[in-house]
């Protein structure tokens, strides 16, 4: 029998949970497979999401009994939690027992050679990184705003890693819609000649920032030709590897505005304030969701529905450089790019009603594009 920390199992579990399927198109998938090698239990989930991908962690186990075996990871989860001093685990054929203090339960299980396999290494790296776990997940979530996950096999659920940048690695993302692009501050970077750019589904990089690990606890992440992605954690037992997507990747550099005729510092907090009061009008359904901007030394904002009426505010904003501008945006997308800041301004640049709206956070490399709405006649 295998008596292992209770602490352990739970935090082991629940750090995959994040990586399992909601909703499995493979019965397999449901599973967890536990291999108990060299006093040690590994646990490993799979799922379709984002390509054939596992994650695997690592637990001590305080005897050397060798074992593997699938068992449901939702009924392991409910089993562990019941749980409050050390299990122990016995494995008979494909089934497992698990003894914890007077509690035993008894769960059914596959034959683990129905798991998938993990990938095999390979030796076509394109390039890695080491990046701080605090660093990857707070730009990685600042440009995953911008994807849309409900398209799993275009460019717009995935974020782009791209390292043609001489020695940093840019993150950037789009709905095609509205565009977000970052630097990663943390770097320590090893790029091929060839300085790949490759997409990451957005699935992963949801599941990856709902990891409990300390901001600075480093992350390794190699890219393996066009197609595999491996990641590892290994102060905390943690690694794994993804599924790229093949889908051509539009030009972003051609959205992103680099001279704007007009610029202007916005107060992020009385902006805001003012549009989730006027988006009761903008969001009536003939009102198209839509904001009327015209500033100046002061940012004018207005919204009209025919079913309910107009509704308009101002707020102060410092005139930076340029005429005076007039354009239309989605509210929703304003509000959310005003809320990525995390300071007090931000500054906002515009060349026509036509043109990108471009969005610069102070002190910082991120960067939000938002396609204007067509002004109402």
């Amino acid at each position: 029998m295998n008596n292992t920390d209770i602490k352990s199992i739970k935090t082991a579990l629940k750090r995959l949970k994040p990586f399992t399927e909601s909703k499995c198109r493979l019965p397999i998938m449901s599973y967890v497979r536990l291999d108990a090698r060299d006093g040690k239990i590994s646990f490993t989930v799979a799922t379709m999401d984002y390509g054939l991908a596992f994650t695997t962690t690592t637990v001590a186990s305080a005897a050397a009994d060798q074992f593997t075996v699938c068992v449901r990871f939702a009924d392991m989860l409910k089993v562990v939690d019941k749980c409050k001093s050390d299990i122990g685990f016995t494995v008979t054929g494909c089934n497992m027992d698990l003894k914890s203090g007077s509690l035993a339960f008894k769960l059914n299980g596959k034959d683990p050679e129905n798991f998938p396999l993990m990938p095999d290494t390979r030796d076509d790296l394109k390039a890695s990184s080491a990046i701080s776990y605090g660093d990857l997940k707070a730009e990685s979530e600042f440009v995953s705003t911008a994807t849309d996950d409900q398209t799993p096999n275009n460019y717009t659920s995935g974020v782009l890693f791209d390292y043609t940048s001489a020695n940093r690695l840019r993150l950037i993302a789009t709905d095609g819609r509205r565009l977000h692009s970052t630097f990663i501050k943390s770097q320590c970077h090893d790029v091929g000649d060839e300085k790949p750019a490759l997409l990451v589904p957005v699935k992963w990089i949801d599941a990856f920032n709902r990891l409990k690990v300390a901001s600075d606890e480093t992350v390794y992440i190699k890219f393996y030709g066009v197609d595999r992605m491996d990641w590892n954690v290994p102060t905390e037992g943690l690694s794994g590897t993804v599924s790229l997507l093949d889908t051509p990747y539009p030009e972003y550099d051609k959205v992103i505005p680099d001279d704007c005729q007009s610029r202007f510092r916005l107060n992020v907090a009385d902006t805001i304030e003012t549009l989730n009061a006027l988006s009761v009008v903008a969001t009536q359904q003939d009102g198209r969701d839509m904001i009327v901007v015209n500033a100046n030394g002061t940012l004018e904002l207005s919204a009209r529905s025919e079913s309910m009426g107009e509704a308009s505010g101002h707020v102060r904003c410092i005139h930076l450089d340029g005429p005076e501008t007039r354009f239309a945006l989605n509210v929703h997308y304003f509000t959310e790019t005003l809320k990525l800041a995390d300071r007090d301004a931000v500054v906002m640049a515009n060349s026509g009603s036509l043109e990108p709206v471009r969005f610069d956070y102070p002190d910082s490399d991120r960067i939000a594009v938002v396609m204007p709405v067509r002004l109402p006649e």
